[in-house]
């Protein structure tokens, strides 16, 4: 029997590859779902990291058996140190809302990694099943978090999954921030309840802590429950943006801003007044908070 595929067995797997890159003959066998071709293709060295073929057999359907098979095979390949390897994979079940290889994957892959080669969308898969909630359900971010997620490292590189956001486009976020985007507050109190920061300072190109991203989103509900957690009022704002105060006092959500102005007024009097006057001054003229 032939190795070399057929004109339609290439078919349907080139739209995923670099252009500058033919499939391998591991990505045509996972096309052709041929299982004993796989096998024989992986004893006679075939890349046993191949994350284009595990994410053709997550957008085929392909069964748990052929997606252990390639699993198994990148445990045994050589180097070791592929710490992102199937992570793309797993955001393309996610995004699939294929239920089964995300529980095969979420327990086999470092769920912190992501693979810019295959997709070219700098996000982790927590990113990805807390943008998607709404199809996935909250439980798939539970479980990401069950194996490993951390909600206070970088979620994405490049802007929210490199889609423009109307209120802001944020290069660079956290699980975090990208949870309150969601405007789903019990989305933000699993989080939390994993271990997330509410104090969490913008760095490594983050411009936003969480307070001051529901301060711009204008959502009351996160902002009162990110305030009951203890987070401070006044952290200081990056580069010419503003304090969280002053960030809903711009975007016109006077109830949210309000509640920040009466937070900062009682927090340590003779430490945050000063801060309460610099907010004042900085805050839109038409803005009255007192």
């Amino acid at each position: 029997m032939s190795f070399w595929p057929s004109e339609d067995d290439l078919l349907g797997v080139f739209e995923d590859a670099p252009d500058d890159e033919f499939p391998s003959l591991l990505e045509v066998a996972v096309h052709r779902n041929n299982k004993s071709l796989i096998k024989s293709l992986l004893v006679e060295g075939a890349d046993g990291h191949d994350s284009f073929a595990l994410r053709t057999a997550i957008i085929l359907g392909n069964s748990s058996e052929l997606l252990t098979m390639l699993m198994d095979a990148s445990e045994n390949a050589r180097p070791q140190n592929r710490r992102d390897y199937g992570s793309s994979a797993l955001r393309e079940a996610i995004h699939t809302r294929n239920a089964d290889s995300v529980r095969l994957l979420a327990g086999r892959v470092d769920v912190n990694e992501f693979e810019s080669k295959v997709l070219g969308s700098l996000s982790t898969p927590l990113n990805k099943s807390i943008k998607t909630y709404k199809d996935n359900g909250i439980e798939t971010v539970r479980l990401l978090l069950k194996n490993g997620a951390d909600p206070n490292s970088l979620a994405t590189f490049h802007g929210l999954g490199g889609e423009p956001d109307e209120k802001s486009l944020l290069w660079r976020t956290t699980a975090m921030l990208a949870a309150i985007d969601t405007n789903h507050l019990p989305m933000v109190q699993l989080l939390v309840d994993h271990g997330a920061d509410v104090n969490l300072p913008p760095n490594f190109g983050v411009t936003r802590t969480p307070l001051q991203r529901a301060a711009e989103r204008g959502n009351f509900a996160i902002s009162q429950y990110l305030l009951e957690k203890g987070t401070e009022v006044d952290g200081l704002p990056v580069y010419s943006d503003g304090t969280a105060l002053q960030l809903a006092a711009i975007g016109g959500y006077v109830g949210v801003a309000h509640s920040y102005w009466k937070k900062v007024q009682i927090q340590t009097p003779g430490q945050h007044m000063k801060t309460a006057e610099q907010h004042s001054k900085a805050l839109p003229n038409e803005v009255e908070l007192t």
